[in-house]
Order: structure tokens, then C-alpha cells, then sequence
């Protein structure tokens, strides 16, 4: 079991909730000529911070999802809690990619078997 799933029998109190890793987007964004960073937890509808910098915007999101997940908790609404993360095969993990983009793998059959094109082998 992950750290943030929940056993069925169980009642997380709201600790449980802040320390959920929620999937954090951090983007760049113009806003009337100037530019900034956008940070947001696309899990926690309306948990959007902007700020000149990314730190700054993280920081003040990390502030809006305590709030956020305070305002549910108070009320005693629904808590999104995300998906785990999808599994990866052993076979998968070894295709590790160099400094170029290539696979350690001798064979493209991943690539193919998942309806990508082979990727080009490099000349020696």
C-alpha cells in the first residue's frame, strides 16, 4: 500500500490530507505584459497560485491547499485524493535512455508493441 492510500476501515483525520504529494504543475504565464509563474495542483479544483517567480508562486499555493483542504475538511465535503502512481515493468525500468536519447535496449519492441515508430539506430 502507498503511504497516501487509505485502508478501507480507516477515518484519515486532516494531516493525512496535507501530506498527500497532489501533482504540482508550475508554468509561465503573461499576464498584461508581464510575466509570470503559475503553480497548481490540477487535483484540487481552484488551487491555483501566480507570482513572479516559481518559488514564490509554489509557496503561495502550498498556502491556498492547506486552506483549501481546511474549507473541505470544515464543511465536510469531499477531498480529492489522487490516483497512484502507474506501476512501471522491471523490463521498462532497464531502458534507461543516455545523454542522447537512446535506449540501452537493443530492440525497439516496446515501441512498436505500443504503436510508436522505431527510433533510428545511431551509425558507428
Amino acid at each position: 500500500m502507498e503511504e497516501w492510500e487509505t485502508p478501507a476501515d480507516s477515518h484519515p483525520d486532516l494531516e493525512y490530507y496535507e501530506a498527500i504529494p497532489y501533482v504540482l504543475v508550475v508554468e509561465s504565464v503573461e499576464r498584461g505584459g508581464q510575466w509570470l509563474r503559475r503553480a497548481e495542483h490540477p487535483e484540487l479544483p481552484g488551487c491555483v497560485a501566480e507570482a513572479p517567480s516559481a518559488l514564490e508562486a509554489v509557496d503561495l499555493l502550498d498556502r491556498e491547499r492547506k486552506q483549501l483542504l481546511r474549507a473541505l475538511w470544515d464543511r465536510g465535503g469531499t477531498i480529492p485524493v489522487p490516483r497512484p502512481p502507474l506501476r512501471v515493468s522491471s523490463a521498462r525500468r532497464r531502458e534507461v535512455p543516455d545523454v542522447h536519447g537512446q535506449s540501452d535496449s537493443s530492440d525497439d519492441s516496446a515501441a512498436r508493441d505500443a504503436g510508436a515508430p522505431a527510433s533510428p539506430k545511431p551509425e558507428r
